[in-house]
């Protein structure tokens, strides 16, 4: 049968690119039919790879008029792309659209709806999160988790774990589910000069949107317990803080604390920079901070729920258990006090990682994607 995968991930600006450019590339190298259509501002070089979300809306500085901007765009790269499906339903016995879910706004689920209408077009639906989404915005613009699960064919997950609350709180036949992992997302280390150095000391860092499921307040507790032990280890906070933390962190000398924002190029600096990322995790079914920073060559330090138990991203004897700031206190002074002796190994360990990630990445993709090809 004449058939193709159209990826659609509109989550693809800057370095948050390397995700899909890693499925591409693994369906390259397969031999898998694909066409893939991301944000405009894809930062990779991809055949058969049409740059459409978002042009406009994302240039624009005010957050309150890039919002409204955004949502005309919804509508009209959504035309687009219906369009260009359209056509290539004309060319294709079988259109496999695989579409990576990130919000659950109403016009998501409309054009997703919409294309159900193409006779010869099947739905996968590839979950990042499988915790349902919550925003800010009105329950009107919305679509719960349920409704966008039952427009799909099939899915595809990054872990057992996803996998399990899709077949047992969902009610989705296994057969349904593929699963492939998640991809080693190597965002290189070209970056911006930030000034992040220790100053010869040891850098444990927190990074990223800073989410209640995110644990910053086990780290911090944990923090406190040894911050006047050692005059040797710092630890860097970087992205914007919800106000509920700042205080607790402004008195902390042994704490530099980068509330903003960070640009892509920042992002890599503060990982390539540290010696350990710690990710105290208390939720969440994936991460794209562990993927990057296992990429980049750096241990991470890493709570024991599901997501991390499950993954080969991370050594398991760097894990510590869920909410217990206690263990995260032992583990890092651990680390302080065995740096000398241990750093080099560890570092030596998340290469070797790496190497056969990769190679278990690409088999995973070629399964999934060729049986999904054969309606599997």
């Amino acid at each position: 049968m004449n058939s193709i995968i159209v990826n659609i991930y509109y989550g693809s600006i800057g370095n948050a690119g390397s995700y899909i450019h890693k499925i591409i590339e693994a369906q390259n190298m397969s031999k898998i039919p694909n066409l893939s259509i991301v944000n405009y501002r894809y930062i990779f070089d991809d055949d058969n790879c049409y740059k459409i979300f978002f042009r406009f809306s994302e240039s624009v500085k005010n957050k309150n008029i890039r919002k409204m901007i955004k949502f005309i765009e919804y509508y009209i790269d959504y035309y687009k792309i219906f369009m260009l499906i359209r056509s290539l339903s004309h060319r294709y016995d079988k259109i496999y659209i695989d579409y990576s879910l990130n919000e659950n706004f109403i016009f998501n689920y409309q054009f997703l709806k919409l294309i159900k209408t193409l006779r010869n077009a099947s739905l996968v639906i590839t979950i990042h999160d499988v915790i349902p989404m919550t925003s800010n915005y009105p329950q009107i613009m919305k679509k719960t988790l349920r409704e966008f699960l039952d427009l799909a064919d099939s899915f595809i997950v990054h872990n057992n774990y996803t996998a399990d609350i899709l077949a047992n709180e969902y009610n989705i036949e296994s057969k349904h589910i593929y699963r492939i992992a998640f991809p080693l997302m190597d965002i290189g280390n070209a970056g911006e000069n930030t000034e992040v150095e220790g100053n010869g000391k040891i850098i444990f860092l927190f990074i990223g949107s800073f989410r209640k499921e995110k644990g910053l307040d086990v780290l911090i507790n944990a923090w406190n317990k040894i911050k006047d032990d050692f005059d040797n280890a710092i630890l860097v906070i970087a992205g914007k803080i919800p106000k509920e933390y700042e205080h607790s962190l402004d008195s902390n000398k042994r704490i530099k604390v980068v509330n903003r924002y960070l640009s892509d190029r920042e992002y890599i600096k503060y990982i390539a920079h540290s010696d350990y990322v710690v990710l105290p995790y208390i939720g969440g079914t994936n991460s794209g901070v562990l993927s990057n920073v296992t990429a980049l060559g750096k241990p991470a330090i890493t709570s024991d729920i599901e997501m991390f138990k499950e993954s080969k991203l991370n050594l398991k004897r760097l894990m510590f258990s869920l909410r217990d700031q206690d263990a995260l206190y032992k583990m890092m002074r651990q680390r302080i006090e065995n740096y000398d002796e241990e750093y080099k190994g560890i570092c030596e360990e998340v290469k070797k990682l790496t190497i056969r990630y990769n190679d278990s990445f690409k088999k995973d993709v070629e399964i999934a994607f060729s049986q999904i090809l054969m309606g599997k």
